[in-house]
């Protein structure tokens, strides 16, 4: 069953801009149901005026039912809903965790244990090479594989001299 939660909370401690437009949804788990968002939404995310200014919504309500968070940290969905805004589905972890965690193409890809042949991502066969910010992983069997086809290939065309 839905149903809205109404403001004011004295339990809580939500503001009233902020507690009426939650709604305990169906969605329930082992830590109870997702207080979904259902006001304005960015990129899935509940945003709300609260301070002088628009903000998450599910920061406003971790840091007015729990207390503040650190700056180097981020609010982690365990319930993987990006409107809930219950603090019981959130978790404060450093920003690697939280994108590691998630399911966007660096966070795959940081996953893989082997490439694109087979072969494993071990110490012994995985060449790092730092480029900006980022550091790449190569395979190293796929490098050496790769090197023999681009030589067999130039040493059948042309020599290289002048005749």
């Amino acid at each position: 069953m839905t149903e809205l939660l109404r403001a004011p909370f004295p339990w809580f401690g939500v503001p009233d801009n902020v507690a009426p437009k939650l709604c305990l949804g169906a969605d329930w788990n082992d830590r109870g149901p997702c207080w979904e968002w259902t006001a304005a939404k960015t990129d899935g995310y509940g945003v709300v005026q609260f301070q002088g200014r628009v903000q998450r919504a599910h920061r406003v309500v971790w840091a007015c039912l729990v207390g503040p968070l650190a700056d180097e940290l981020e609010l982690d969905h365990l319930c993987r809903n990006r409107g809930c805004s219950n603090p019981g589905h959130l978790e404060p972890v450093p920003g690697v965790v939280n994108n590691a965690r998630g399911e966007s193409p660096s966070a795959r890809h940081a996953r893989q244990t082997h490439c694109l042949r087979g072969h494993a991502f071990t110490p012994e066969n995985t060449y790092l090479r730092a480029r900006g910010r980022k550091t790449e992983r190569f395979c190293r069997a796929c490098c050496r594989l790769r090197d023999q086809q681009r030589y067999a290939a130039s040493k059948g065309g042309r020599s290289g001299r002048a005749a």
